[in-house]
């Protein structure tokens, strides 16, 4: 399943290209995944598109924490404080699996973002806790890590 969608800023046109291929099956007792994927894609449009916070405070635990590019750890609050530092002209989230277990499911991507400034551009892979909570996938923890080039290279990232 793909969905293309083009997004107007005010700094200009944006791109956002979206690939999804889990596999898997959903049963009774497995939270709905396409919601699932649904909120991790919201999220990261509107991180990467828009550095809009209404989203991931909604969607975001209050134990949240974020370990970006860099390697230090934040808090939900550090993390929502710096969105603004994460616009991006473009975003494609394609390689996208889930592994899930009961009310708990890791989704893993690869992310590639450009940005004018070229701060911030590349490619990365990004994994995202999440836990289903009163009816609702709720956003417990994410990890960054750029791609280094060795790694695209080899088609690896």
């Amino acid at each position: 399943m793909g969905i293309p969608a083009c997004l107007r800023r005010r700094r200009g046109l944006c791109a956002f290209v979206f690939t999804l291929s889990a596999t898997g099956s959903v049963t009774a007792q497995t939270p709905d995944r396409d919601a699932l994927l649904s909120l991790h894609r919201q999220l990261l449009e509107s991180v990467f598109l828009r550095g809009d916070t209404t989203v991931v405070a909604a969607a975001a635990l209050p134990n949240f924490v974020v370990v970006p590019p860099g390697g230090i750890v934040e808090t939900r609050t550090q993390f929502l404080n710096g969105l603004q530092t994460t616009l991006s002209d473009s975003l494609v989230v394609d390689e996208v699996m889930i592994a899930d277990h009961g009310t708990t499911a890791v989704v893993v991507a690869r992310v590639s973002t450009s940005r004018p400034d070229k701060a911030g551009t590349g490619r990365s892979r990004m994994m995202s806790v999440f836990v289903y909570d009163n009816q609702a996938w709720r956003l417990l923890a994410r990890s960054v890590t750029p791609c280094i080039e060795r790694a695209v290279s080899a088609g690896r990232c």
